[in-house]
């Protein structure tokens, strides 16, 4: 059996307010699982409960539509947690939880996960603010969902830009993210994340290269994002001072 180590627990977002007894109950309940790019760890309705810890890698939640249509949630990396909603309330899944590349997850059973927050109360304090934050991010989403459709991808696109900024207003996103991930996250259809793209490489805002996209001028994306119109007849933005 692998062991994780506690120096490898404390550099997760989620562990660093823990306190060392706690973190090492934590610590001897965690299985580590490696799962290769492609994988479903868990899918939509599973009657599992069991938590994770992102460890390495990039995993994806999704979920399908009554239409059959596939939605993302969100992205997780290193130091996330999921699975917690399911351990608290003991219903099946709802949604799918994937891999975009080779991962690794350390995994709580939903009991260990459930004794710990009944007797740790850093543990449920942590947990709590967990909830919290995805809340929050919860509400964005149906803030997003409101706007019309070119700020939906224009403040998506700023979301992927602020991850990967190389200057103060400018970001290279690689791989460039593809316009069908985009769509399924702002529930829209790739045409109109093709052709919004399409408006902003016009005006000089973002820059298609060889699996990249250069993202020029952040701050006209955060303006289009925040509802100011992009233009779609030719017309330039005027330079930046």
């Amino acid at each position: 059996m692998h062991v994780i180590e506690l120096d490898q627990l404390r550099r997760l977002s989620f562990c660093a307010p823990l306190s060392n007894p706690t973190l090492a109950r934590l610590a001897e309940r965690l299985t580590l699982r490696r799962h290769v790019a492609g994988s479903t760890v868990f899918a939509q309705h599973d009657d599992q409960h069991d938590v994770y810890f992102v460890l390495v890698g990039h995993l994806r939640l999704t979920a399908y539509s009554m239409a059959g249509r596939e939605v993302v949630f969100h992205d997780l990396h290193p130091g996330d947690l999921v699975g917690e909603l399911s351990a608290i309330d003991g219903r099946p899944r709802g949604t799918n939880l994937t891999t975009v590349c080779d991962s690794e997850l350390a995994r709580l059973e939903a009991a260990d996960f459930i004794r710990l927050v009944r007797e740790a109360p850093d543990f449920a304090m942590a947990i709590m603010q967990q909830l919290t934050r995805l809340a929050r991010k919860l509400n964005g989403r149906i803030n997003l969902l409101t706007a019309p459709v070119p700020a939906r991808i224009c403040a998506e696109l700023l979301r992927l830009a602020r991850f990967n900024l190389i200057a103060d207003n400018t970001a290279r996103l690689v791989p460039a993210p593809r316009h069908l991930d985009i769509a399924n996250r702002i529930n829209t259809h790739r045409e109109a994340v093709s052709r919004t793209i399409g408006d902003l490489q016009r005006q000089h805002v973002v820059r298609r290269g060889q699996n990249e996209l250069v993202v020029l001028n952040v701050a006209a994306l955060q303006r289009f994002a925040e509802g100011e119109p992009l233009p779609t007849n030719g017309r330039r933005l005027p330079s930046e001072s």
